[in-house]
């Protein structure tokens, strides 16, 4: 699914700008610091979102799953 490809690769990027502020080369250059600081924040929202709807997706599984095991139970 598309929407979910995009999805995974602002993900990524939030991993990759997380890392990118814990180096102590960008810490000491606040522009830099500051411009992913900015940029994590924009996407923050947007990753907590995809991570409760992967959260949601385990739970809906499971659920499913476990209604499959109770009527195969005799």
């Amino acid at each position: 699914m598309i929407f979910l490809d995009r999805l995974k690769k602002i993900e990524r990027r939030f991993h990759d700008i997380e890392n990118e502020l814990a180096n102590p080369e960008v810490v000491k250059d606040m522009a830099r610091y500051q411009k992913f600081a900015r940029e994590r924040s924009g996407i923050q929202p947007i990753v907590e979102s995809f991570h409760a709807y992967q959260r949601t997706e385990r739970e809906v599984a499971e659920t499913r799953q476990s209604l499959s095991d109770r009527n195969l139970d005799p």
